[in-house]
């Protein structure tokens, strides 16, 4: 994933994902996954693997912005989501 944006010279103005709630499908498996704060690609791992249809991503804190001018957004640029070989 990459959390805001890249190389954009407004990422110090913005809000920046630090913590990401994953909720699946089975309706009881949800678990909490720190972001680091930088604007590259970063793999997060979940603590182990689980069969689901769905899942729902919510940011739950984000990292505050480093100026005086903040842009009262924040951006998550791409999610990829990738089975893990049986």
């Amino acid at each position: 994933m990459v959390a805001g944006p890249p190389d954009d010279a407004q990422r110090a103005n913005q809000y920046r994902p630090k913590t990401l709630e994953l909720t699946f499908s089975d309706g009881t498996t949800c678990w909490q996954l720190p972001v680091k704060d930088v604007g590259t690609v970063q793999t997060l791992e979940l603590p182990k693997a689980i069969a689901t249809q769905q899942i729902r991503i919510a940011v739950t804190d984000v990292y505050p912005p480093d100026s005086d001018a903040p842009v009262d957004v924040y951006a998550i640029t791409e999610v990829w989501v990738m089975a893990r070989p049986r």
